[in-house]
Order: structure tokens, then C-alpha cells, then sequence
């Protein structure tokens, strides 16, 4: 992670079952709070939920979720960092009579 401060892209993927999955994992609300993160970054959780206009505790849970994912990291002082520059989604396009999406939905980090 710290290579990603330091100019250097981490080896990082992350891989869902269904392109489904990956945006039920990374809805709207944890993407936006991505967004607000990279912009304020870093900082305690408590000024991330005032930067967004919402409490800590509702902030808590998406915080809780994109941390078990990879997406952000806690130092023990309590600052919440993303530790990567980018993100990248890359899915397969099925044909249109596939039945279902294939489990190539991969997100990468740099």
C-alpha cells in the first residue's frame, strides 16, 4: 500500500463472482464516499462524515465495508487514507443469449 503513495502500483485485484456482486459491493454511496475520501485525504473519520453531510455512524458502516474490501485503510491514530491512486473495473460482456455474467469482474489498483 505505501508503494502507492510512493509513485509504485501495488499487485492489487480484487475479484467478484458477478459484475452484480462487484456493484452491490461498491454501490453508490461507497463510491461517492471514495470520491470524498481522495479529495479530503487523509482524515479522521469524523471529518470524512462532516465533509459528506451525514454522521458518523452512517458513514461507519460503508467506511466498514470498503476497509474489509481493500479500498481504504485505518492508521492506528484513526486517519482514513486510500492507499491507491486509481481504480480500475474491468468486466466481460457476455453475448446477448448468455444466461449469465461470467466470473471475470476484476478491479485493479494503482
Amino acid at each position: 500500500m505505501a508503494n502507492a503513495r510512493n509513485g509504485k502500483a501495488p499487485n492489487f485485484h480484487l475479484s467478484f463472482d458477478s459484475v452484480f456482486t462487484l456493484f452491490s459491493k461498491l454501490n453508490p454511496a461507497r463510491l461517492d464516499l471514495l470520491h470524498t475520501l481522495r479529495r479530503v485525504d487523509p482524515c479522521s473519520v469524523h471529518a470524512l462524515a462532516t465533509e459528506m453531510g451525514e454522521s458518523t455512524s452512517n458513514s461507519g458502516t460503508d467506511l466498514s465495508q470498503l476497509q474489509d474490501l481493500g479500498l481504504i485503510t485505518t492508521t492506528e491514530d484513526g486517519v482514513v487514507l486510500i492507499p491507491f491512486d486509481s481504480v480500475e473495473i474491468q468486466f466481460a460482456l457476455t453475448r446477448p443469449d448468455a444466461r449469465r455474467i461470467e466470473s471475470n469482474d476484476i478491479l485493479q489498483f494503482r
